[in-house]
């Protein structure tokens, strides 16, 4: 199972610092309900992940943590990180209880993030948090004696989540923010949900998936184009979490509608995200896309597939 949720940030081009971000990040968080105790690990890092040395201390403060993100010291190719502990449901003896886990916010500045991987796919910011097993339910199939009640707890820890996520929509207006577990690449079908700000947020990820195809990734995580299917090569590209069965089938759908990628319009973006079968929330002018009842055991790539149909036209 997924051991951490990840939050990933895209910005919209207006290249804010990593300490801007930080402390949006952070005020964020600060007062969401699931929040508790002091902040801890803060910590600089230069984009060789060196810790850049800070006061020690084992717990800060709100405002100390804005200073350390206002430090005019931090590496141009740094990044700012910082842990809380949080409050969520946990399994415990076949039952689910009041428990902890943790999140962590990290931000770095975009000499770090190209340094690292192709920024396209990696945002400038990540929200994580462990356990993911808290916020994925159990399905059918599985034989848990206290499975109703289990999934119960998720939806209160989903819940909770998606309340931090429209926080983190309203006060520091990404273009894009993509929710993932372990056990993927970081590419747009692997999202389990997806916020787009605008239809340019949905095109730009087409752009990406179109990269993908034809010329793969020079850069870590490096991997040929997808264009030809390798269950092997590209285990991670497709999700393990899906089957072979499952990896294979999306391609097939990806090499069927992508020709009609260049065919897509802003309009046609705005119509299928009006009627798409994906649960979608709308906040503000744009669009926060899932699945129900729970956010993270699907994933939302049949928005893209759905673009690409409606662009291709009648067959």
């Amino acid at each position: 199972m997924s051991q951490c949720l990840m939050v990933r940030w895209f910005g919209d081009g207006d290249h804010r610092s990593a300490g801007a971000l930080f402390t949006q990040l952070t005020e964020c968080v600060e007062a969401w309900e699931s929040k508790r105790d002091a902040w801890e690990s803060a910590r600089i890092r230069d984009g060789l992940n060196h810790n850049v040395r800070l006061q020690s201390r084992e717990t800060w403060t709100l405002a100390e943590l804005h200073k350390v993100a206002a430090w005019k010291k931090t590496p141009a190719d740094g990044s700012i990180f910082a842990s809380v502990p949080i409050a969520c449901r946990r399994n415990e003896g076949d039952t689910m209880v009041d428990g902890w886990g943790c999140l962590d916010v990290e931000c770095w500045n975009e000499e770090h993030a190209c340094r690292q991987y192709d920024i396209s796919l990696g945002g400038r910011a990540e929200l994580s948090i462990t356990p993911a097993e808290a916020y994925v339910p159990l399905h059918d199939a599985t034989k848990h004696p206290a499975r109703e009640a289990y999934n119960r707890g998720v939806a209160d820890n989903i819940e909770a989540l998606r309340t931090l996520l429209v926080r983190v929509i309203e006060t520091t207006r990404p273009s894009s923010l993509k929710l993932f577990t372990e056990g993927g690449w970081d590419l747009p079908f692997n999202a389990h949900a997806t916020w787009f700000a605008d239809e340019s947020a949905l095109l730009d990820d087409l752009a990406v998936i179109q990269r993908l195809w034809d010329e793969g990734l020079e850069t870590y995580p490096v991997t040929p184009p997808l264009k030809t299917f390798d269950s092997q090569q590209q285990r991670l590209a497709w999700h393990t979490s899906r089957s072979t069965v499952a990896q294979h089938a999306l391609w097939q759908d990806f090499a069927r509608l992508l020709p009609a990628a260049n065919q897509v319009t802003p309009e046609g973006v705005r119509e299928t995200l009006d009627t798409t079968t994906l649960d979608v929330q709308r906040i503000g002018d744009g669009w926060l896309l899932g699945n129900q009842p729970y956010l993270t055991d699907k994933f939302v790539a049949q928005i893209y597939l759905e673009v690409l149909e409606n662009a291709q036209g009648p067959a």
